[in-house]
């Protein structure tokens, strides 16, 4: 199965014998070229980035995923956010300053909605289309480009293929009529399950927000955003004028951050240990805390 995305990358280019610029867009595809600079404001104001949070100021971390709504009617966005430092190229530069370096790729939910339908895992696929390949297989370190020009040579938009789910991806096993899932994504998915019923019915419903708690890889983060909303999939549909038989579906998807990288009540927020959880503010009106250990 394939999807088709348009991308945006913001943050600074670095200077050939040590420091940074100011921020550019450093990267995006022909379907932006118009204004990309008030494109990158609007995907920016979209993310909600934090000021303070740990990962900001952990240049070495490997980049976070997030999921959520984009500024654009019938599209969510995923990002890719890196905590950067203007003199990490170059240690010897007295140029220090911490910065985001955020990849944005805007997708359609009718798009993303069919690949789900499908059992496919689009997540992952996501993620290391937005990666740097060289750093990949030269450290093993999931990173974004280091820009010492800009590019802007793309075409209008990206279309990749999609991994079909399976037990190692998906965390769900068995065949179609009888499946086991973990009890942790039970735990999350009963719970999420409650919001989206009450918000396909109609419902005014506050936030509510699932924060997973430990030590966990990439690939089974992946691996549990996927399950969680292919598991959802039957009430992630919605209305935009429930009284109105001509109005077109729209879909809703369980959104998601790796990180404390957005201030938005995402579904699902993964942090490493409680410190964090205590640390970061509760963004949703609703909290619930599932530990690990799968």
């Amino acid at each position: 199965m394939r999807l088709s995305y348009a991308f945006l990358e913001y943050g600074k280019k670095f200077i050939q014998g040590g420091g940074a610029t100011d921020f550019v867009e450093l990267s995006y595809t022909s379907n932006f070229s118009g204004d990309p600079v008030s494109i990158a404001r609007d995907l920016r104001r979209a993310l909600s980035a934090p000021e303070l949070t740990f990962f900001r100021f952990r240049p070495e971390t490997d980049a976070a995923a997030v999921f959520v709504e984009s500024p654009y009617s019938g599209f969510a966005m995923f990002c890719l956010v890196q905590a950067r430092r203007e003199n990490e190229l170059n240690p010897a530069s007295n140029m220090t300053r911490p910065f985001y370096q955020i990849h944005f790729q805007v997708i359609s939910t009718n798009e993303l909605y069919t690949v789900f339908k499908q059992d496919g895992a689009p997540f992952g696929n996501l993620f290391f289309a937005g990666i740097d390949e060289q750093q990949l297989e030269k450290k093993g370190k999931y990173r974004l480009k280091d820009y010492w020009e800009i590019d802007t040579a793309h075409p209008e938009s990206i279309t990749m293929s999609v991994n079909e789910a399976n037990a190692q991806t998906s965390l769900i096993y068995g065949e179609r009529d009888k499946v086991i899932i973990s009890d942790e994504i039970r735990e999350i998915v009963n719970y999420l399950a409650v919001y989206f019923q009450d918000k396909l019915s109609g419902k005014s419903v506050p936030s509510c927000q699932v924060r997973v708690i430990g030590e966990i890889s990439l690939e089974k983060k992946f691996g549990i955003v996927d399950a969680v909303n292919r598991l959802l999939r039957p009430l992630l549909r919605q209305y935009k004028i429930s009284n109105n038989p001509n109005s077109k579906m729209a879909y809703s998807f369980v959104t998601f951050a790796f990180d404390y990288v957005t201030t938005l009540p995402v579904h699902i927020l993964f942090l490493r240990n409680n410190q964090e959880n205590q640390m970061y503010p509760q963004s949703a009106a609703n909290t619930k805390i599932v530990e690990w250990k799968a």
